[in-house]
């Protein structure tokens, strides 16, 4: 999702032009879930029970391990993009619903 429209000069004032101000918000999980199951099949993600792959495990299935790399998002190309719009800032979240 991409957001403008903010004014971040009114609650921190961390650039000069309120209006190139862009905010960015990516679920990681969504989104590669959703392009997991758009290149494979619909719900391919839970039958795969791609969450809880490792790759790394010797014993891991290769088939859903190509998958997941299939899946994997350009999120660089994603910032390019939002920088397009003005100033980008980065900062990471987590959260285990």
């Amino acid at each position: 999702m991409l957001v403008t429209g903010i004014d971040p000069m009114r609650s921190n004032g961390w650039l000069s032009s309120p209006a190139n101000a862009s905010g960015v918000y990516l679920d990681f999980d969504n989104i590669v879930i959703s392009r997991y199951n758009q290149l494979h099949v619909k719900n391919q993600f839970a039958k795969d029970k791609a969450r809880n792959h490792m790759s790394s495990n010797p014993r891991a299935d290769a088939e859903v391990t190509a998958r997941i790399h299939q899946a994997m998002i350009d999120v660089g190309a994603m910032l390019d993009y939002a920088s397009s719009f003005g100033s980008v800032v980065v900062s990471r979240a987590y959260a285990d619903w």
